[in-house]
């Protein structure tokens, strides 16, 4: 069965300020606080966990790790006995107020049991490690009210500047996005770049041990895959490559390997050609 979970608001802010007089530094309601204590200290044990509500794990202060610092709750990830939770709601309130939410890099790292995850509209920061090799996420979406993000195809992506923060196995890349920052340790095994992208940053696809086939979209001027499963931009720089990769040979194609290129890809060899004058760092850093 599916488990999924939700911050239990009282028990979380209380956890995170302590005692009232560190709410009063940072400008909380006392109210707020004495009801909270009240309320969390009639119970010293983690919630019981219903079979089938909304959400069926409270996810507070006492199975997570969470950072207040008197504007901004930061979520680091969770404890190690909650960690096969499957549906992750990130909240819009704690305590029955609304704060900024930032999520920590490698806050989920090595999750290998999260398969979705739903971001609030108070989401402000999402780390591009942030879900660093979780292995099972498929699902990404965010609260359509959301000023900053927007999800689209299982992609995360900004509203401001067109670009895709995160990705995971299901995302295709929407045909509209400029830049691509964000499959950093995802489990995709296949992708497209489509013809609007004009920047892809170096750890990309760093990490990405499954991905086998990669492709850009012919109109796209920025980059090509030279039907060989890698990316090179206008530079002559091989940006990106994956399992299957094979480096053209041509000097007019491509004459450098970037930082990252096949950095955590699963390829087992590969030749280097004479035309390749530059090696950056980390470029086959942890290939298998």
């Amino acid at each position: 069965m599916s488990k999924k979970f939700k911050f239990l608001s009282t028990i979380a802010l209380v956890s995170l300020l302590g005692v009232s007089s560190c709410a009063k530094n940072n400008n909380v309601p006392e109210s707020s606080i004495s009801s909270s204590t009240s309320s969390s200290s009639s119970s010293s044990t983690t919630p019981d966990v219903p079979e089938e509500p909304d959400y069926s794990i409270y996810f507070d202060y006492e199975i997570s790790y969470l950072h207040y610092d008197g504007e901004h709750i930061t979520i680091n990830g969770l404890k190690d006995e909650y960690a096969s939770l499957t549906d992750v709601v990130i909240p819009n309130k704690f305590d029955g107020k609304e704060y900024p939410i930032d999520i920590k890099a490698d806050a989920f790292k090595n999750n290998s049991s999260i398969k979705s995850v739903k971001f609030s509209k108070n989401v402000k920061t999402i780390d591009y490690k942030s879900f660093n090799n979780a292995s099972s996420l498929e699902k990404l979406e965010v609260d359509s009210e959301n000023p900053i993000y927007y999800s689209q195809n299982n992609c995360i992506i900004t509203r401001d500047n067109k670009n895709l923060v995160k990705g995971c196995k299901t995302s295709i890349i929407p045909n509209d996005v400029l830049h691509i920052t964000g499959f950093y340790g995802s489990n995709i095994e296949s992708i497209n770049i489509p013809a609007s992208v004009t920047y892809i940053s170096s750890y990309a696809f760093a990490y990405c041990h499954d991905l086998k086939k990669i492709t850009v979209d012919s109109n796209n001027s920025s980059y090509k895959d030279c039907n060989s499963n890698v990316i090179v931009d206008s530079s002559k720089s091989l940006v990106a490559g994956c399992s299957s990769s094979i480096i053209p040979t041509d000097s007019n194609i491509a004459v450098k390997l970037d930082s990252y290129a096949f950095a955590g890809s699963s390829i087992k060899e590969i030749s280097i050609p004479n035309n390749i004058l530059f090696i950056g760092d980390y470029t086959f850093f942890a290939s298998i």
